[in-house]
């Protein structure tokens, strides 16, 4: 709902867009819409990418991650888990390298 909220102001902040898509895309990913939601998610980690907003970027990776296919959930995982290594997000860092050794 907050995200329809903020349309108006989403074109003027793409920082804020791209966290809208997030939000877009993990909201379609719990109704089960993955085709939307990997839309959504993938728009976001690419505008995400042209910031200097790694950790966002990597949440972004590991969100996109839990709804693509395995070949591209590791390579996903694996991105995101060394952008959380290099920021010593500990609590990120542990829960994707406990993703990967599940996949």
């Amino acid at each position: 709902r907050f995200v329809s909220d903020i349309a108006d102001l989403r074109g003027g902040y793409p920082l804020l867009n791209a966290l809208a898509e997030r939000a877009t895309g993990l909201a379609l990913a719990a109704d089960g819409d993955t085709e939307r939601a990997r839309e959504a998610l993938a728009s976001a980690l690419a505008n995400l990418d042209r910031f200097p907003m790694r950790f966002e970027a990597a949440r972004t990776r590991e969100a996109l991650a839990g709804i693509s296919a395995p070949s591209e959930r590791r390579q996903l995982l694996e991105a995101a888990a060394a952008t959380y290594r290099s920021l010593r997000a500990t609590p990120h860092l542990t829960r994707a390298e406990a993703l990967l050794a599940g996949s």
